[in-house]
């Protein structure tokens, strides 16, 4: 597997884990840590492919989003 391939495959990974933190516990009561052990990755590698929460929060409802039009 190319590391294109896997850093998209960690990407894919923490937001399926933030989709379903955020899900659970709001974006207000959902931490990085929580997505970060969700996810099964580190805080730091988290940060590194999201720098903030907000911008985790932006990418997993585009991500939400593609998947929808995607169904129809």
């Amino acid at each position: 597997m190319s590391r294109k391939d896997k850093a998209k495959q960690t990407s894919n990974k923490i937001l399926n884990a933030a989709m379903r933190m955020f899900g659970r516990m709001g974006y207000r009561g959902a931490s990085m840590n929580d997505v970060a052990e969700e996810a099964g990755v580190s805080k730091s590698l988290l940060h590194y492919h999201f720098h903030t929460k907000e911008r985790l929060l932006i990418e997993a409802q585009r991500s939400t989003i593609r998947g929808l039009h995607q169904r129809f």
